[in-house]
């Protein structure tokens, strides 16, 4: 079942996808295949999970990460508690539409397969809740960024082969690289303001359901992920 996470293709790089005005759940996620994940493998190429205790059930936590860093943590906890399976474990790139597939195909429910959020994206994300005086501690989720530009929330975009797209960024620092290059070539412009919402509301807001209509602004949304991440993960395709 883990085969497939060892190939990481061109796909890691951001591409422009043609916008649809309404999307299944698979379209959507399909736009989030420029999103590494890091997760730890076994010399079977199967992922590690780790038991917990569940009320008196025993599950097995098979987690995926956003951050090459947080995976390297999660890897330095393993040498702790066991060396012997460390010393055989490597970090392998998987992509994000991956990970929502192993989901569908779980076939026990004594397994679960967790998205585990950058530490400092959730760092930036607390930062940003706290500059516009609400509580930092009550958001749920995978953060992702966003600017808008004027007191009436209107957001950024950006234009590219002629036509206009709403990015999400999931590294903070990286919005701020845009916002600098936005603001260069717009001096005269209001200064961007930094919103965060969480990722599983944006794809919410693009599926078309039998009882309601995405939001009609979805189909501009393009996903940027972490420009390190994307690096580390076509470094670990190289190690391989």
């Amino acid at each position: 079942m883990m085969r497939q996470l060892m190939a990481v293709t061109s796909s890691l790089l951001l591409g422009i996808v043609t916008p649809a005005v309404a999307m299944t759940e698979q379209q959507v996620i399909s736009r989030l295949s420029s999103v590494p994940l890091f997760v730890l493998m076994t010399p079977q190429n199967e992922p590690v999970a780790l038991a917990l205790n569940n009320k008196g059930k025993e599950v097995q936590i098979i987690r995926f990460y956003l951050s090459y860093n947080d995976a390297q943590v999660a890897m330095q906890d393993l040498q702790r508690v066991n060396p012997p399976l460390a010393r055989q474990v490597r970090i392998v790139a998987a992509s994000m539409p991956q990970f929502f597939e192993l989901q569908k195909q779980k076939k026990s429910p004594n397994v679960e397969f967790v998205l585990v959020p950058a530490r400092n994206s959730l760092e930036a994300t607390r930062a940003v809740l706290r500059e516009q005086g609400k509580p930092d501690n009550q958001f749920e989720g995978i953060p992702v960024f966003y600017a808008t530009a004027d007191k009436n929330g209107s957001v950024i975009m950006i234009e590219e082969g002629g036509k206009k797209f709403t990015p999400f960024y999931f590294d903070r620092s990286d919005l701020q690289n845009f916002i600098n290059e936005y603001r260069k070539a717009n001096p005269q412009a209001p200064q961007p303001r930094i919103e965060v919402v969480p990722l599983d509301r944006v794809i919410s807001s693009m599926i078309a359901t039998p009882t309601s209509k995405p939001d009609p602004t979805s189909a501009t949304f393009q996903f940027v992920p972490s420009s390190s991440a994307v690096q580390k993960a076509l470094e670990t395709q190289g190690k391989r």
